[in-house]
């Protein structure tokens, strides 16, 4: 069976377009997440008040802030999560008059790893540390 001229021609432009282009989307000749299959250690985002996982938009009025929002320094996908976190918490800070919040506040990334034990998480979490109220 003979392949039709307009496939063939298809792929000569497509061809044609990737090599002009170079790495603009959806030429690009990245693996994407081909190389994830192999990874064994990442990290995770998260969020604890006074230790126990919550959702961010669960506190307000944050104030004492320590550390910042920084690179877990392992594969991770979740930068958009952190971004999104660091906005939530400079638009909803404390009043320099108000006292701080009576709920501890770490966020940032969780070590995740997967070993012959199975999927193994880490307690601590690295970043960002303040105070909150819990939004009533």
């Amino acid at each position: 069976m003979a392949t039709p001229r307009a496939a063939v021609l298809a792929f000569l432009l497509y061809y044609l377009g990737s090599a002009l282009l170079g790495e603009a989307f959806p030429f690009s000749r990245f693996s994407m997440y081909a190389g994830a299959g192999r990874r064994t250690e990442g990290a995770t985002f998260a969020v604890l008040a006074d230790g126990k996982p919550v959702r961010l938009r669960s506190l307000t009025r944050f104030s004492a802030l320590e550390g910042s929002f920084e690179d877990p320094k392992r594969p991770t996908s979740l930068g958009h999560a952190v971004e999104e976190a660091r906005g939530y918490v400079l638009g909803h800070r404390a009043s320099d008059a108000e006292p701080p919040g009576p709920v501890r506040v770490e966020i940032g990334y969780r070590r995740i790893a997967w070993t012959d034990e199975g999927l193994q998480v880490g307690d601590e979490v690295t970043s960002l540390r303040c105070r909150a109220w819990n939004k009533p």
